[in-house]
Protein backbone atom coordinates (compact mmCIF):
# COMPACT_ATOMS: atom_id res chain seq x y z
CA UNK A 1 0.00 0.00 0.00
CA UNK A 2 1.28 3.23 -0.93
CA UNK A 3 1.48 6.10 1.88
CA UNK A 4 0.92 9.36 -0.43
CA UNK A 5 1.66 11.51 2.88
CA UNK A 6 5.02 10.56 2.20
CA UNK A 7 4.95 10.99 -1.62
CA UNK A 8 3.08 14.51 -1.32
CA UNK A 9 4.49 16.24 2.07
CA UNK A 10 3.59 19.64 0.92
CA UNK A 11 -0.07 18.79 0.50
CA UNK A 12 -3.01 17.44 2.44
CA UNK A 13 -5.70 15.39 1.26
CA UNK A 14 -7.60 17.11 -0.33
CA UNK A 15 -5.31 18.95 -2.63
CA UNK A 16 -3.09 15.64 -3.18
CA UNK A 17 -6.32 13.74 -4.37
CA UNK A 18 -6.55 15.48 -7.89
CA UNK A 19 -3.02 14.63 -8.38
CA UNK A 20 -3.51 11.35 -8.12
CA UNK A 21 -7.67 10.41 -9.37
CA UNK A 22 -7.18 13.11 -11.52
CA UNK A 23 -9.28 16.72 -11.88
CA UNK A 24 -12.54 15.49 -12.20
CA UNK A 25 -12.52 12.48 -9.64
CA UNK A 26 -10.20 14.32 -7.48
CA UNK A 27 -11.92 17.04 -6.78
CA UNK A 28 -14.98 14.71 -6.31
CA UNK A 29 -13.96 13.30 -4.05
CA UNK A 30 -12.14 15.98 -1.52
CA UNK A 31 -15.90 17.83 -1.38
CA UNK A 32 -17.35 14.24 -0.67
CA UNK A 33 -14.63 13.75 2.14
CA UNK A 34 -14.66 17.68 3.43
CA UNK A 35 -18.61 17.38 3.19
CA UNK A 36 -18.11 14.32 5.18
CA UNK A 37 -16.35 15.18 8.16
CA UNK A 38 -18.13 18.50 8.55
CA UNK A 39 -21.37 16.41 8.55
CA UNK A 40 -19.74 14.30 11.16
CA UNK A 41 -18.25 17.00 13.12
CA UNK A 42 -22.05 19.00 13.11
CA UNK A 43 -23.38 15.27 14.71
CA UNK A 44 -20.85 15.13 16.95
CA UNK A 45 -21.54 19.15 18.48
CA UNK A 46 -25.13 18.35 18.52
CA UNK A 47 -24.48 15.37 20.53
CA UNK A 48 -22.14 17.12 23.30
CA UNK A 49 -25.01 19.98 23.54
CA UNK A 50 -27.87 17.25 23.66
CA UNK A 51 -25.95 15.72 26.29
CA UNK A 52 -25.17 19.01 28.59
CA UNK A 53 -28.68 20.03 28.33
CA UNK A 54 -30.03 16.52 29.65
CA UNK A 55 -27.01 16.20 32.00
CA UNK A 56 -26.00 19.55 33.24
CA UNK A 57 -28.56 22.35 32.40
CA UNK A 58 -32.15 20.78 30.87
CA UNK A 59 -33.47 24.28 31.14
CA UNK A 60 -30.97 26.44 29.39
CA UNK A 61 -31.45 26.91 25.34
CA UNK A 62 -29.66 25.06 22.69
CA UNK A 63 -28.43 28.09 21.00
CA UNK A 64 -27.01 29.21 24.00
CA UNK A 65 -25.21 26.48 24.77
CA UNK A 66 -23.99 25.32 20.99
CA UNK A 67 -22.87 29.71 20.99
CA UNK A 68 -20.95 28.88 23.81
CA UNK A 69 -19.67 25.80 23.02
CA UNK A 70 -18.48 27.00 19.71
CA UNK A 71 -17.04 29.82 20.81
CA UNK A 72 -14.83 27.86 23.01
CA UNK A 73 -13.88 25.66 20.01
CA UNK A 74 -13.00 28.32 18.40
CA UNK A 75 -10.86 30.48 21.33
CA UNK A 76 -9.05 26.90 21.45
CA UNK A 77 -8.54 26.57 17.91
CA UNK A 78 -7.34 30.15 17.48
CA UNK A 79 -4.95 30.89 20.30
CA UNK A 80 -3.56 27.20 20.90
CA UNK A 81 -4.87 24.43 23.39
CA UNK A 82 -2.65 25.90 26.26
CA UNK A 83 -4.26 28.98 25.90
CA UNK A 84 -7.28 27.20 26.36
CA UNK A 85 -6.20 25.17 29.27
CA UNK A 86 -5.12 28.12 31.15
CA UNK A 87 -8.48 30.13 30.66
CA UNK A 88 -10.30 26.46 31.97
CA UNK A 89 -7.90 26.69 34.95
CA UNK A 90 -9.20 30.40 35.96
CA UNK A 91 -12.63 29.63 35.28
CA UNK A 92 -12.15 26.27 37.41
CA UNK A 93 -10.46 28.74 39.96
CA UNK A 94 -14.02 30.96 39.61
CA UNK A 95 -16.17 27.93 39.47
CA UNK A 96 -15.04 26.81 42.98
CA UNK A 97 -15.02 30.20 44.68
CA UNK A 98 -18.57 30.61 43.69
CA UNK A 99 -19.27 26.99 45.11
CA UNK A 100 -17.77 27.88 48.12
CA UNK A 101 -19.18 31.14 49.01
CA UNK A 102 -22.61 30.05 48.53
Amino acid sequence: MLNYGKKYPEDTIVTYMPKIFGKLIGYTLSVIYIVFFAYEAARVVRDIIEFILIAVMPIMSVYIIGIIFMATVIYGTYTGIENLSRAAHAFLILLVLLFVTE
